[in-house]
Parts: C-alpha cells; structure tokens; sequence
C-alpha cells in the first residue's frame, strides 16, 4: 500500500477512536460519580461538608452517561461502519474529529458548571445554553460527515443501520434546538408548556437519540457476527417509522402530572399502539439470529450484543407496564423511576455500546484485545453489577409506593427501603469494578506491541464493502 494512503486511512481511523478513547473517559468518571450517588443514598451524610450535593452530583451523572460516554460511543461506531456500508471514504473526517473535542469540551463545562449550581433546571437538559450549543455543534460536525457519506454513497440502497444512524442524527439536532435547555426554562414556553417540552424531549433523547443509535449498533452487528442477512427489511421499516413516530408522544410521566385527561388517554393509547412496532423490532431481530445464539454468545462483541438486547426487552416490558395509570400513579416518585433510568442507561443502551467497542477497536487498531481474562472480567462484573441495581432500586420502589398507598409513616418508608439501597450500592461497586478492567484492557490494546495478531474482519453481507 502506498504511502498516501497508509496517510488517508489512519486518518480515516482517528475520528471513530477518538470518539471510542473519549467515551471510555466519561464512562468511568461517570460510574464512579454514580458509585459515590449510590453509596450517598445510603448515608445521606457522606458528602457532607464536600462541595458535592446529592441534588447537583446526580444530574452531573446522568449528563455524562448520556452525553460524555453513550453518545460519544455510539457516534464512534456510527463513524467507523459508515464508510464500510457506502463503499466511500470518510468524509470531512476532520471535521468529525473537530466535533468529538467539542462535545470533550461541553460534557467537561456542563458537568462542572451543574455541580457548581449552574443548570437550567430541566430533566436531561441541565446544561446552560452556551454549553449545550457547544455540545450541539459537535454534533452537527461529526453529524455531518456521516450524512456527507450516506449522501456519496457508493450504490442506491442503505443498509438499515445507517437509517437508524442517519434519522438519529436528524432527529437529535432538532431535540436539542427545540427542547435541549437552549434558552432559559420560559425561553421556549412557559410553566406547564415549558414542563410538557421537557416531557418531550426527554422521550426523544431515549427513544430518538440514544434508542435509535444503539439500533443502528444492533442491525449492523447481528447480522454479521451470525453470518445472516436481517430477516425482513419490511419488519425493519415499520419499526423505525412506527418507534419515530410513536415514541416521543407516549410515555408514563404524564399519568400523575396536571395535565388535561385527555392528554393522559392518548398516551396510553399511543403507547399502546408502540407495541407493534416493537414487536416487529424484536421478532425482526430474534428471527435473524435464532439458531445462532450460541454463535453470537462465542464472540465477546456477541455476548454484550445479547445481554443488550435481553435488556432492552426489559426494558420495553417495563415501558407498557408503567403505562397502567394505577401503576404509573403508584411508583412514577419511586425508586422505580430510578431503575428504569438505570436499566436504560447502564444497561441496554451500555451493553449495545461494549458490543460496538469491542468490535471495531481491534479492526481500527490492527491489535486484537490484549487480555481475554479482562474482557469477561468486565462482562460478568457490568452484568451482576447491572441487573442486581436495577432489580434493587425496583424493589425499593415497589416498597415506597405500596408503603405510601397504605399510609405508612415517611421515616418507616425510608427505614423499610434502606436494604435495597445498600444492595444497589454494593451493586454499584461492581459496576465501577468492571469499568476500570475495561478501560485497563483498552489502554493496554491501544499501546500493545504492532507483532499483536490483528482480529479476522466480519464477514461482509453480499454487495458490502470488506
């Protein structure tokens, strides 16, 4: 290969590790910040006289997971398929690059700029606008340099991951335009306008953005890791349009809010109505790798390719469950809003995004992963740590919200919960555990020695770019 472009594919490499390397920072600086929320929930003392509070660490946690490691992440695995499925280079790979240290920078100010005190106030948007502007321009760049692929494409049909990636995209930069906390909390609207484009933007970031993204991750994947083409692209469709155009409007925070009635009915029927496209999501996926689970178990990008998508089930189970108005009404204030937020960010959003890692940095380092003893270290330490706090926290909640419909006092309440906050604590710690093997492993396959045997491409689907 002549030098020129030895030259253009390291470059064409930097953007989607950059974006890997970055991520793998805010995960642990985010898991560590959710380890020390954890144990904070137990001994509501232990921050005390720390600048730290309660109130300000967990939006500060939550903006890292979700903008500091899921987004940087899944953008980084966007970056490294799209060339592959369009046959064309990378495109403005420099202005990818641009965009992951501007997103470095905002996820940096916002954190600390929410820990100082400096927040709009709104759920999942707590950043001022300036930062969230800054946030927003990496992603137009690095937005724009996957479009730019899509747009050269080599061939006139898109794999569906890039519909997924590519409608994610869109989608985000009008999330974020119209409801992401670039204005003051009345900026867009006021009072309960204001609290009801809250509502919709945060069902958006999960469903539109971070949803959508993973989906992207999870339709390029099991397809190839089972050597299979996806089992009906019909299925696919009516997936994607049915979640687009269903999921920002349903949801169960609305079912105790002061809203008008009619406002709760239509999104339990919405929500209703999202279990089709739901089911042709799964039956689309499960029928594409049935047969071939032990298959895609055997691979470490496979494993956390399944787990992820077992929580995501889950995830969808309790989704339709909190739509029952009783139930929404019951534990909306719990510790079981609590675990969907961890069910959804730590684990299947997370595991889809570890199957990602794992498969493109051996591809993009030339270096297979240094340490096999680590990689499962990592998955059984994330998977206990995982499963056992969300399981927890719903526990704690199912108690607040039985303990409060009968009456209970608020002390014996807390005193009744403390158990499952100590097992979702101790849950936590295996979290970060697992963490730091991961980032440990990363490290020392980034800077292996060149003689490291490189791991076997994909298999390439027919009429793809190997």
């Amino acid at each position: 290969m002549s030098r020129p472009l030895l030259v253009q594919e390291r470059r064409e490499r930097a953007a989607p590790l950059l974006y890997f390397y970055s991520s793998v920072f805010w995960l642990i600086v985010g898991a560590a910040a959710g380890a020390l929320l954890a144990f904070a929930a137990v001994n509501p003392f232990l921050l005390q006289g720390t600048p730290l509070t309660y109130g300000r660490l967990q939006p500060a946690y939550t903006g890292i997971l979700i903008f500091g490691w899921l987004s940087m992440a899944l953008m980084g695995f966007a970056l490294y398929v799209t060339p592959r499925l369009t046959r064309v280079p990378l495109r403005h790979e420099g202005l990818a690059r641009a965009g992951a240290w501007l997103q470095n920078v905002a996820v940096a100010a916002g954190s600390l700029g929410v820990l100082g005190g400096s927040t709009t106030g709104r759920m999942y948007a707590e950043w001022v606008p300036p930062v969230a502007i800054l946030w927003l321009l990496g992603l137009v760049a690095a937005g724009y340099a996957l479009l730019a692929n899509m747009r050269e494409r080599d061939g006139d049909e898109l794999d569906v991951s890039l519909w997924y990636f590519g409608g994610a995209v869109i989608w985000m930069v009008a999330l974020q335009l119209f409801g992401g906390g670039l204005g003051s909390r009345t900026a867009a609207a006021g009072g309960f306008g204001d609290a009801l484009l809250n509502w919709f933007y945060a069902r958006g970031l999960f469903g539109l953005w971070l949803g959508m993204m993973a989906l992207g991750v999870v339709y390029f994947l099991a397809p190839r890791l089972v050597g299979r083409p996806v089992y009906s692209l019909r299925l696919a469709a009516l997936a994607f349009w049915g979640m687009a155009a269903l999921y920002p409007v349903t949801g169960s925070h609305l079912m105790a809010e002061p809203v008008p009635a009619w406002m709760r009915q239509a999104a339990v029927v919405l929500g209703l109505l999202l279990v089709v496209p739901v089911w042709a999501l799964f039956t689309n996926l499960f029928r594409t790798v049935e047969g071939q689970w032990g298959r895609l178990w055997g691979s470490p990008a496979g494993r956390f390719l399944a787990l992820g998508l077992v929580l995501t089930f889950c995830l969808w189970v309790k989704t339709v469950v909190q739509l029952v108005p009783a139930v929404s009404e019951a534990l909306q204030f719990t510790y079981w809003s609590a675990a969907y937020d961890q069910l959804a960010l730590l684990g299947a959003f997370t595991f889809v995004a570890f199957a990602g890692v794992y498969e493109a940095v051996p591809r993009l380092t030339g270096r297979s992963w240094v340490s096999d003893s680590l990689t499962g270290l990592h998955f059984w330490l994330s998977a206990v740590g995982v499963v056992l706090m969300a399981t927890a926290l719903a526990r704690a909640g199912l108690v607040q919200g039985g303990g409060w419909a009968a009456g209970m006092a608020f002390d014996r309440v807390l005193e009744a919960v403390r158990p499952h906050l100590v097992t979702g604590a101790w849950a936590a710690l295996l979290v970060i555990l697992g963490q730091l093997a991961f980032a440990y492993n990363l490290v020392k396959t980034a800077t292996s020695d060149r003689s490291v045997t490189p791991a076997p491409d994909l298999p390439g689907l027919p009429g793809e770019a190997t």
